[in-house]
C-alpha cells in the first residue's frame, strides 16, 4: 500500500494532467480531493468516476505508477494483482 505522501503526490500529478487534457469531471475532482483524507472512503458514484478517469490513463504510458497508487488506495477495478 502506498504511503499517504505518495498518494498525495499521485493525486497532484493525476489532477494536473487530467485538467490539462480536460478529463477532469466535477465528480472525479471531488473524489481526488476526498482521497487526500487518509480515512475518507469514497461512495460508489465517486469511486466509479475516479475509476473512469484512471482508465483513461491506461491508454497512455503516462503516470502509470501514480494511477496504480490511486487504484490501490481505492481498491478499484483494474488494480493489478499478483
Amino acid at each position: 500500500m502506498p504511503t499517504q505522501k505518495e498518494i498525495s503526490s499521485s493525486i497532484l500529478r493525476v489532477r494536473q494532467v487530467a485538467a490539462e487534457r480536460s478529463w477532469l469531471s466535477p465528480k472525479s475532482s471531488r473524489a481526488l480531493a476526498k482521497l487526500s483524507d487518509k480515512k475518507a472512503a469514497l461512495g460508489r458514484s465517486k469511486r466509479n468516476s475516479l475509476n473512469y478517469l484512471l482508465g483513461r490513463f491506461d491508454k497512455t504510458s503516462e503516470l502509470m505508477v501514480d494511477v496504480e497508487n490511486l487504484r490501490k488506495r481505492i481498491g478499484g477495478k483494474g488494480e493489478q494483482r499478483g
